[in-house]
């Protein structure tokens, strides 16, 4: 959200596959006003990680 807190989504599973970009990549989408999001993926299985919310620099 808005405040940087973590928020837990689960829904149904299907396969999907993940674009990696690279920090150059990254970089210029925010130049250009892209909104970017962080995910993270986890099973279920497996504690939540803690992760930090994107700077906006």
């Amino acid at each position: 959200d808005d405040l940087g807190s973590v928020v837990v989504i689960s829904g149904m599973q299907r396969p999907i596959s993940l674009r990696m970009i690279s920090a150059k990549q990254l970089k210029r989408s925010m130049c250009k006003g892209c909104q970017l999001f962080a995910i993270t993926i986890s099973d279920r299985s497996e504690s939540i990680a803690e992760h930090s919310p994107l700077d906006d620099h």
